[in-house]
């Protein structure tokens, strides 16, 4: 297998790796003209890529020893967790086991040709999810709400495969694939998940960070004698956001993202009541670790769906 590194870096790619989570897009996929790799293989690729990342980092971008090695760790570290839920490339995944759902094989749908999707749980416990397409790229690999980054799995095929954690997992959830380019832009396959009875049980019973909306107010500030309106969202705060992580705590409503400010067990952002009213009812809320989370494949796991009704005025 040759390997495909990228040249060339600049600040803005390194500023996209230090949002932990490495652009698909600067990622490479097997030649179509070789063997099939296998996913050990792509996984110890990608390490290899983070490493020379954060060396040519570390070389063109830092003056200063000490910040030098803690920037490299950092990349290093943002190539290997997820942004939110400690995800790597392919934790548990890099050998699919037992199959739990399977697809009918369908003529290709939508603009990016979906065809057939696969699901196995892994002896590691986790479940890896492959779609078949009839068409090459970086994509997103949706269940539901929630996409995960899809790596190129077999050379002379387009088959993606992308890990998710049990409580990811809904029956019943639509399987759908997005271009990393595109990532709200879904071409979703007619049949939807479906899990056996053995396994949706087992599911009742995974704990998880649950969270939920707490709260939102209508506030109003003095701006040098001008009164403005904002909206303050309040929800749970997961465990990986903390004070000390301020900055860095992302909730995204929809499609769009706020800086996440822990208070105790909380997470809030603000908006402005203009930019409140312009989103979707019903709208996704998930917590992110970085902006730009969803696009490469990061984001958290959305657990709740806006409810504008909820909304009062406090101070």
């Amino acid at each position: 297998m040759r390997l495909g590194h990228p040249s060339g870096l600049d600040s803005n790619l390194i500023s996209a790796h230090f949002k932990f989570g490495a652009n698909a897009n600067e990622l490479p996929s097997p030649p179509h003209d070789e063997p099939d790799v296998s996913i050990g293989v792509l996984l110890r690729v990608n390490q290899a890529l983070c490493l020379e990342i954060a060396m040519k980092a570390c070389l063109n971008h830092c003056g200063n020893l000490l910040t030098c090695c803690f920037a490299s760790c950092l990349l290093i570290a943002g190539c290997h967790i997820s942004q939110a839920h400690g995800q790597t490339f392919f934790p548990g995944c890099e050998s699919p086991g037992t199959l739990v759902a399977r697809s009918a094989n369908v003529p290709p749908v939508g603009d990016l040709k979906l065809r057939a999707s696969r699901l196995e749980e892994s002896t590691a416990g986790v479940f890896c999810l492959t779609v078949t397409l009839d068409a090459p790229g970086n994509f997103l690999i949706w269940v539901g709400d929630d996409p995960r980054w899809g790596q190129h799995v077999r050379a002379g095929g387009f088959e993606f495969m992308a890990s998710f954690r049990p409580e990811w997992l809904q029956d019943g959830a639509s399987i759908s694939v997005s271009r990393t380019g595109a990532p709200y832009e879904l071409t979703t396959h007619p049949e939807r998940l479906k899990l056996p009875e053995s396994l949706r049980r087992r599911l009742a019973d995974v704990p998880w960070d649950k969270q939920q909306i707490m709260s939102i107010r209508r506030v109003s500030r003095d701006f040098a004698g001008t009164l403005r309106r904002f909206v303050v969202v309040v929800i749970t705060g997961p465990t990986f956001c903390t004070i000390a992580m301020n900055n860095t705590c992302v909730i995204q409503i929809g499609r769009k993202e706020y800086t996440g400010w822990a208070e105790g067990p909380t997470l809030r952002c603000e908006m402005t009541e203009e930019e409140f009213l312009a989103l979707e009812d019903g709208a996704p809320v998930r917590v992110n670790w970085g902006y730009g989370a969803l696009r490469s494949g990061g984001a958290g796991k959305s657990f709740a769906r806006l409810d504008k009704s909820m909304i009062v005025d406090g101070k």
